[in-house]
């Protein structure tokens, strides 16, 4: 985020499948960018990766907090989980107890709905 800087996602997918290691790209800062026609090529290999992360607040005109892990996987979602005996317990179907933010506001929301009123290309 402080430089801007970007790696080549295709060589580290690379490193990650030779070694058999989990490939998680950290795309906080440049993730919208695969809305970008222009700007796409720059994050070419993110579609290997098996979580990805971005901050809707930096260039997605969300409010702060609104951060977003995608998994390949949807059972990885199963590695952030939390449970008290006051809130979301263990037998509850509340979501919030895989989100780090538990029973806070769902500013996921906010992007879905800014995807279905901008699209991607109120994101170009």
């Amino acid at each position: 985020t402080e430089t801007g800087s970007i790696d080549n996602l295709d060589a580290l997918a690379d490193l990650a499948e030779r070694y058999g290691i989990h490939f998680h790209v950290d795309a906080a800062w440049g993730g919208p960018w695969v809305f970008s026609r222009k700007l796409k090529h720059l994050m070419k290999g993110i579609e290997r990766a098996q979580s990805v992360t971005v901050d809707g607040h930096k260039q997605l005109y969300m409010p702060m907090g609104c951060g977003l892990c995608f998994f390949r996987d949807p059972e990885l979602c199963l590695a952030v989980r939390k449970s008290a005996r006051y809130i979301i317990r263990k037998d509850s179907h509340d979501l919030g107890k895989f989100t780090l933010e538990g029973s806070r506001p769902a500013n996921a929301v906010f992007l879905h709905s800014n995807l279905n009123i901008f699209g991607v290309r109120g994101y170009e």
